[in-house]
């Protein structure tokens, strides 16, 4: 089932700063906050690709449909985690209490 970001925020994050952080992303680009959202677990991604669409057909009166079917493809994408190393001095940790952290990212 497919959720907008705002709905995973609330349903996946497991802390405040990775709900302050899907805010923001909201924040900077409305098309993510419509775009539907699922939770994959896992590291691969399975879907189903149509290769082949039916066709369509015109029946006479009192006729019968010609068949007609399309192809269908399992494929699967392997996830990987994109991005690298953010190292935060410990003094800022200590001494920030974040209050302020979605004025400071804007």
């Amino acid at each position: 089932m497919a959720v907008t970001l705002a709905d995973a925020a609330q349903a996946y994050g497991s802390s405040k700063t990775e709900q302050n952080l899907t805010r923001l992303f909201m924040m900077l680009s409305p098309l993510l906050e419509e775009m539907p959202m699922r939770k994959i677990s896992g590291r691969v991604y399975r879907y189903a690709e149509e290769v082949t669409l039916p066709s369509v057909g015109w029946r006479p009166v009192y006729g019968s449909w010609t068949e007609s079917s399309g192809a269908v493809v399992q494929k699967s994408e392997n996830l990987f985690i994109l991005g690298g190393e953010v190292k935060i001095d410990p003094f800022i940790v200590e001494t920030d209490d974040g209050a302020d952290f979605e004025n400071r990212a804007v």
